[in-house]
């Protein structure tokens, strides 16, 4: 019985990853966040990429280089002058219409999607020791308790990591579960099968070894 679940195992399946990030040579989530499985705060790195390749040039003068572009995705717009904290907010939110266009059923309200502040705090070299904490308003509460007229606010993440080397390290804390792939459109798979959100967070161990 053992030899076929072992057999089991060996079964192929189809995977699907991150193509167009993995042809630039990016092997992790690591070169761009703070979590080696991606998700929560940029790293300067991936502030950068974010701003460069992501963002619209509409939203910048043609004058303006791709370095000066990087800077001004800092904290205030501007580059840190500091090495040892960063810190990040983010806001997204949408009107809602229900029954558009009726004369008299029309009605509009706006929806906070996302309300976050998040910090983190890095010593040594590449970051060996960090500690991370996000938080920020609770959209799924909202939703479960509608018209309760209050918001809930809760940490997402907070966690310490401690990094042996740029392959490996270890973390300990509140943080997202780790389950499959990121793939197109950079949704983790981990969203889709376990139905996990991105209020779904739990306490845990954590640990990563990267290679090629």
């Amino acid at each position: 019985m053992k030899f076929f679940f072992a057999l089991f195992l060996l079964l192929p399946g189809t995977l699907w990853a991150y193509a167009n990030y993995i042809g630039h040579g990016y092997q992790s989530c690591m070169n761009c966040h703070f979590n080696p499985m991606g998700g929560g705060q940029l790293n300067d790195y991936g502030r950068a990429v974010s701003a460069t390749l992501i963002s619209s040039r509409a939203l910048y003068p043609k004058t303006w280089s791709e370095e000066k572009i990087a800077y001004t995705s800092g904290f205030l717009f501007r580059k840190p002058k500091q090495e040892f904290l960063r810190t990040q907010a983010n806001y997204r939110g949408f009107t809602l219409v229900e029954n558009p266009g009726s004369s008299n059923n029309e009605e509009k309200r706006w929806i906070t999607m996302q309300l976050d502040v998040r910090a983190a705090l890095k010593f040594g070299e590449n970051d060996k020791f960090i500690a991370v904490a996000d938080f920020g308003k609770d959209p799924k509460f909202e939703q479960q308790i509608p018209g309760l007229g209050q918001d809930r606010y809760r940490s997402r993440n907070h966690y310490l990591g401690y990094r042996f080397n740029k392959n490996s390290g270890l973390y300990a804390g509140l943080m997202d579960k780790v389950y499959g792939l990121r793939i197109v459109e950079h949704i983790a798979f981990s969203r889709m099968t376990p139905q996990v959100n991105m209020y779904d967070q739990t306490h845990g161990v954590m640990g990563h070894y990267l290679s090629e």
